[in-house]
């Protein structure tokens, strides 16, 4: 008996078959993917290779929605960086009491607290040393005010409401 040839399967698109295109701001990432069915009596990596080639089009689609032009790790990076700082007003205090920023980003207060807060700038009670610092009304518990920093600096602050108990500080860095 002569040894048989191992017959080559092919599979003949249909109207169920689907051919998705992806676009990225990068030429040389976009990618044809065929729904195709794959033969799996050819090989048991048909499961595999599915899973790589979504987790491949999860990471380029999240990279091209990034909108980053440079490398994939610097634009986490810059994204996270202008990220807002986040502070927690609590009965007893700004948590944390003192946060360090970029120029550019901004810190938002979130009142955790039961009773109604007001942030504002120093000096108590005029409140004037940062131009347009200042929530101007009762922040209600779970409430939030944000403020952009725009200028490197060390700022203070207080809440109008117990302007010697609850204090912080904003360092701006270039």
């Amino acid at each position: 008996m002569s040894p048989s040839k191992p017959t080559e399967r092919t599979h003949e698109p249909d109207d169920e078959d689907m051919v998705i295109h992806v676009m990225t701001t990068n030429p040389v990432q976009q990618h044809n993917v065929s729904t195709a069915p794959i033969d799996s009596s050819s090989s048991k990596k048909g499961p595999v290779l599915g899973v790589v080639l979504l987790l491949l089009l999860l990471g380029i689609g999240a990279y091209s929605f990034s909108g980053n032009k440079s490398s994939p790790s610097s634009g986490a990076a810059s994204l996270a960086a202008l990220a807002p700082a986040q502070v927690s007003i609590t009965s007893s205090g700004f948590v944390p009491a003192t946060v360090t920023i970029k120029v550019g980003q901004a810190v938002t207060w979130i009142n955790t607290d039961t009773a109604p807060h007001i942030v504002a700038s120093d000096p108590y009670p005029t409140d004037n040393a940062l131009s347009g610092f200042d929530s101007q009304q009762n922040l209600s518990p779970n409430d939030h005010y944000s403020f952009p920093f725009d200028k490197a600096g060390t700022y203070t602050y207080h809440d109008d409401l117990n302007p010697y108990t609850l204090v912080g500080t904003v360092i701006v860095r270039q």
